[in-house]
């Protein structure tokens, strides 16, 4: 059922913000859904409603991206991935919490604006931003999915730097990113990314666009209309490790390259493996590996820990319109949850990868670690970032306990023992990605909190949730006005505060 509703909300004393939502949820959806509808964007800084405690010692800033519509005039995303982004910022200090957003782009008001409601207006300003007619999105065709979606990014690929345009790369954050001048007023930097050679500045008080820019800035070899990954690997030493595929070559070539200081050097090409996509990197000591975090033992052997699922057949389940009408249903054995388990393999003899007639040699790898699905599951999987590279012993991400709920809970994994540990409220919650801070002169990897945006059921709104990540016991909560879009990434930058 489409409906056309203005929803005001008075903010704290702020500037009231209205939001017009294109499509509503259908009578009797459960809350839990408001997260995928359109959201109203909060410029100006709001002081949040505080239950609990926030630890005086966390002093920063959490940044989060979400979607703040998947709906505009009458076109509605294909996918859970498709919707036009928004930047979160929770400031937190003194045990008091404030919140700001800020659309990624700002022709999101356009398709909301009257003038602009109808389709052809739309499906022009779409076309003329993208390229691409609104139904090539991530859950398009397949072969769109794995070599051309996975972009959620609008950009003019004519400048590989400076463009100053508000069109949105958003799928996560790196902070202090190499080569970037800090803002005049601010500290540090922070760049957005993609599955796309496409990175944005913001900044990180207002969450303005500062500018556009691909990794051929740094060296010219990094084509800026090839894929990459979103989430790349850090050195010691603040470098970024990444790779970029031109799947217009034939065959297909995949760069592998470093990026320290204002320079890219290229690492590595290979020519003779398929195109695939590839979405997170971690690296070990010597090694550039996929996935939640990745080490070598005192044997040269590598340990890769991933979120692993049976098939491929979650990317169907993620369209938006089975979350909408799926998420919040209890189900014995629903098939709408997410489906991802936590996993460790060993690579052995990897520095042994060559025979003496230059061969590689192959090995099998072996599971060292594999949880139950009841157990283990796990998805948007975290660690202590101070762990990167090491035989490190806690991961968290979210969890689902209750099928027919996505996931609705926080998971502990205690990769040295085998056990897990939650956080499982009993009020229905939609919880996002869990950022670990750790204490000030912590000396155990998990003494810390978790900081994670959750929507509630009962109140159907958000809270920032924190967690003693040791015991996962809820300490505290800022309770929002709103509903913030639910969305995948956040980072923490230390002592950033206006």
């Amino acid at each position: 059922m489409l409906l056309a509703l203005v929803v005001v909300f008075a903010l704290l004393g702020a500037h009231a913000v209205a939001v017009t939502l294109e499509v509503a949820p259908l009578e009797g959806a459960s809350p839990l859904v408001y997260g995928f509808y359109s959201t109203p964007e909060v410029r100006t800084p709001i002081d949040l409603e505080i239950v609990g405690t926030i630890p005086s010692w966390i002093k920063g800033s959490l940044y989060r991206g979400a979607q703040g519509a998947w709906d505009a005039g009458n076109y509605t995303s294909e996918h859970w991935f498709d919707g036009f982004s928004r930047n979160h910022r929770f400031e937190i200090a003194n045990g008091k919490v404030s919140y700001r957003s800020r659309n990624s782009s700002s022709e999101i008001y356009d398709y909301r604006l009257p003038k602009c409601s109808s389709w052809s207006l739309l499906n022009l300003s779409f076309v003329r931003e993208t390229g691409l007619y609104p139904t090539s999105s991530f859950a398009g065709d397949p072969c769109k999915v794995i070599l051309g979606a996975f972009q959620t990014t609008f950009r003019d690929g004519s400048s590989p730097r400076g463009n100053t345009s508000s069109r949105h790369a958003q799928v996560s954050f790196v902070s202090d990113f190499p080569g970037l001048e800090p803002n005049s007023t601010n500290f540090g930097t922070l760049v957005t990314t993609t599955d796309k050679n496409v990175l944005g500045q913001i900044d990180v008080k207002t969450l303005e666009p500062i500018e556009l820019f691909t990794y051929q800035a740094y060296n010219q070899e990094l084509k800026d209309d090839a894929l990459t990954c979103s989430h790349p690997a850090h050195g010691k030493n603040g470098e970024i490790y990444n790779y970029v595929l031109d799947v217009s070559a034939r065959p297909p070539v995949y760069k592998i390259f470093k990026i320290q200081g204002s320079k890219g050097e290229v690492l590595a090409t290979i020519s003779d493996a398929p195109p695939a996509y590839i979405h997170t990197l971690f690296s070990s000591e010597n090694y550039l590996v996929s996935i939640i975090n990745t080490f070598e033992d005192s044997s040269g052997d590598i340990l890769i820990d991933i979120s692993k699922y049976q098939n491929t057949s979650w990317l169907e389940k993620g369209r938006l319109k089975n979350i909408r009408s799926n998420l919040g249903h209890p189900s014995g054995n629903s098939e709408w949850d997410l489906q991802g388990v936590f996993y460790r393999y060993k690579l052995p003899g990897v520095s042994q990868g060559k025979g003496l007639n230059g061969k590689m040699n192959v090995r099998p790898a072996t599971i060292d670690i594999e949880f139950p699905f009841d157990k283990g599951n796990i998805e948007l999987p975290t660690v202590n970032q101070k762990y990167r590279h090491k035989n490190y012993r806690y991961a968290y991400g979210v969890h689902l306990e209750k099928r027919g709920y996505f996931s609705d809970s926080i998971i502990k994994v205690d990769t040295w023992e085998k056990t897990t540990k939650l956080w499982n409220p009993s009020n229905n919650h939609f919880p996002s990605e869990p950022v670990f801070v750790a204490r000030p002169g912590a000396t155990e990897e998990d003494d810390g909190v978790l900081l994670l945006v959750a929507l509630r059921e009962t109140s159907k709104t958000s809270n920032l949730i924190v967690l003693n990540a040791t015991t996962m016991d809820e300490i505290g909560r800022a309770r929002l006005p709103i509903v913030m879009g639910c969305g995948f990434h956040g980072t923490w930058g230390e002592g950033r505060e206006y």
